[in-house]
Order: C-alpha cells, then structure tokens, then sequence
C-alpha cells in the first residue's frame, strides 16, 4: 500500500473512531464520568474497572480472530464497514483503557499528596555507622 493511501485510511478510522466514541459517551456514561460504565461493570464483576474493560475488548478481539482466520481458509469478508466496526471498537476500547490508566495514576498522584500533607513527620536521627549482616570474625568480649 502507497504512503499516501495508508495516510487517507489512518484519517478514515480516526474520524471514525472519534464519531463514535462521541455516540456512544451518550449511552455508556454520565454527565460526570465518561468512563462510569466500566466502573459499574467492574462493582458488579468484583474487578478492577481495566478488567471490565478488557471482558469487554475481548469480544471484539474474537471476532476479528475469526475474520482473520476466515481469510486463512480462502473466505474473505470483503465488507469493509464490518472491518471498520470490529477495528474501530477495538481502537475506541484501547482509548478508553487509556482514559481509566491515566484517571489510576492521577488519582494515586493527588493521593500521595494528601498523604504527603496530612502524615506527621517524625524526625530520625541515627548515630554511628550500620552494621553490616555479616557477623564480623572477631571474637566478642
């Protein structure tokens, strides 16, 4: 495939993913929370919400396994809108895994703040020099 075609499929499935990740917010979460929904399939599964998310992605995964298997055995799905939805689901969970990852690691930051502020510091002063493990040879009196 020629750069430039690859370049126009790369915008194709980007504008794709984009109008539907725009859709879809409108079923799957609320006003406050875009990524609620894998929040309350993760209460109800007992996991994290990256596993829900992962139970989720894996479907899809699946299904473009079998497609890709099919062309193995000689049956390719020429449809390509079934392609662009299977791919571009794919895509969109990977973004939304993104999304719950850096809403892990900006929640953990503002909580070793708050520790960070709200644990007492108590001063520890140590004399002399450390031992090491290993038992010295000499003779103790």
């Amino acid at each position: 495939m020629k750069c430039e075609r690859f370049n126009e499929v790369v915008k194709t499935m980007t504008d794709l993913q984009q109008k539907v990740l725009l859709k879809k917010a409108s079923e799957y979460a609320t006003d406050d929370d875009r990524l609620f929904n894998f929040k309350r399939a993760a209460a109800s599964l007992g996991c994290t919400p990256e596993m829900a998310l992962l139970g989720m992605l894996v479907k899809h995964i699946v299904s473009v396994v079998m497609m890709v298997e099919d062309i193995e055995k000689g049956r390719f799905r020429n449809d390509m809108n079934v392609w662009d939805e299977k791919l571009g689901d794919i895509q969109n969970y990977c973004t939304l895994l993104k999304g719950l990852v850096i809403e892990r690691q900006e929640t953990a930051a503002r909580e070793d703040i708050i520790n960070l502020c709200t644990t007492p510091v108590t001063p520890h002063i140590e004399f002399g020099w450390r031992r090491s493990r290993k038992r010295s040879k000499r003779k103790r009196r």
